[in-house]
């Protein structure tokens, strides 16, 4: 996994992304006892958590053409600048003891409309600033920036807030972002123009992108994997906090070592992916990481029908089910990145991107009601053998669609 970060542009974008999605974990931690202090209502949470994702999600298709549109660079230096500013402003106003909730649900808005930029412009970028044979090695390091700042973001965050308190931590990453910025602003990115945007609206940009999805229906059902690994991936996390609690020993304790198990294997899987020198056959491992995850699920559900409450039986599946997550999000990044074309790159990421972002919360809503109905072990048992079903089905489709029709 070296050498991709010789490469002074990527390099700077990874600098940027790692910095700033740990200080978004500090951010997350902090918000979420500042709430907690605040008003001690889980409902409020729970808007909290719809403030920051659905925004992003019902701009994603037009935040997608606009960035086919535009010049890519200051897309992702002013989502960073604006971001940083507004959580900035939560800082002062945390100083000055004058926070409230309203204001803090307003900037989650301004955030995720932010993400709705930065997140699919990034992925369009990387092809445009690496070598087609490097993506993999790039989406691996992209995915370790993920799996570190899952491992270490929470602990340091919950750290941060003992010691220095709400409004140094909000600080910390306003200035994360601003960090981000300033490494995007020493990058070369190489503008990319259309001839048509004057006489086409966003909104035809945005038919003309589904257009090319249905006609390129490979890059559709990866996308739908996509959907698929988040929905999934949603119903683990909706049941661990009832599985670790079922399992011998302290239930909190046993639910932090899960998490931390899960990612760990984010980081350890991105790593064999950079080590493995996988450049061919994307799609192979694509499907069989997936159908990995659902072997996975269905795995921990199996225990459970045998009546296994060790943690270290579950605490190995979970770093494999992190193993798995990583590489497949590492395979369908380049996949995306190498089939889809630069002028229609921002509207297909902005599309997967929205399909992830929608799929978790309805997971989460969900599998939530149907915990209440069922167990954790015939939740986890349907959800894994579920997803190793749709998967051979779309593996299926995929090759057949693949065999019977040019890609772009």
């Amino acid at each position: 996994m070296k050498n991709v970060l010789f490469n002074p542009d990527f390099f700077l974008l990874w600098v940027g992304r790692l910095i700033s999605q740990i200080g978004d974990k500090f951010y997350s931690i902090a918000l979420a006892w500042w709430i907690l202090q605040k008003t001690n209502s889980p409902v409020i949470m729970g808007l909290l958590m719809v403030a920051s994702a659905l925004p992003g999600v019902l701009l994603a298709p037009l935040a997608g053409a606009w960035i086919d549109r535009w010049y890519r660079k200051p897309v992702i230096i002013i989502a960073d600048v604006i971001r940083g500013l507004v959580v900035i402003v939560v800082a002062v106003l945390a100083i000055l003891n004058i926070l409230e909730v309203w204001h803090v649900f307003a900037v989650a808005v301004v955030i995720s409309l932010g993400a709705a930029f930065y997140d699919p412009t990034v992925q369009a970028i990387v092809p445009q600033i690496v070598p087609e044979e490097e993506l993999p090695k790039a989406n691996s390091f992209n995915q370790f920036n993920g799996g570190i700042s899952t491992v270490m973001g929470p602990v340091l965050g919950a750290v941060a807030v003992s010691f220095l308190g709400f409004a140094t931590v909000f600080v910390i990453n306003g200035l994360s972002y601003l960090v981000s910025a300033a490494c995007g602003w020493f990058m070369d990115i190489p503008v990319t123009g259309r001839s048509d945007v004057v006489n086409n609206s966003a909104w035809s940009d945005v038919r003309a992108g589904m257009s090319f999805l249905v006609k390129q229906r490979h890059i559709l059902i990866v996308i739908g994997i996509i959907g698929l690994v988040h929905f999934f991936y949603g119903s683990l996390l909706v049941s661990l906090p009832f599985l670790a609690r079922e399992l011998t020993g302290n239930g909190l304790r046993n639910l932090g070592y899960c998490q931390t198990l899960l990612g760990l294997g984010l980081v350890l899987g991105s790593i064999y992916h950079g080590l493995s020198n996988k450049k061919n056959m994307p799609d192979l491992h694509l499907f069989r990481f997936v159908s990995g995850l659902g072997g996975c699920l269905l795995l921990i559900g199996l225990l459970k029908f045998m009546f296994v409450r060790s943690p270290i039986a579950y605490l190995i599946i979970m770093a494999f089910i992190g193993i798995a997550v990583a590489n497949a999000s590492i395979d369908w990044q380049t996949i995306l990145q190498t089939n889809t074309p630069n002028d229609m790159a921002g509207r297909v990421f902005g599309i997967a991107s929205m399909m992830g972002n929608v799929s978790l919360p309805v997971a989460f809503g969900l599998f939530g009601i149907l915990l209440n109905i069922s167990s954790v072990r015939f939740l986890l048992t349907l959800s894994g053998a579920l997803l190793v079903i749709a998967t051979i089905i779309l593996q299926a489709d995929y090759w057949w669609i693949s065999s019977n029709s040019p890609k772009v």
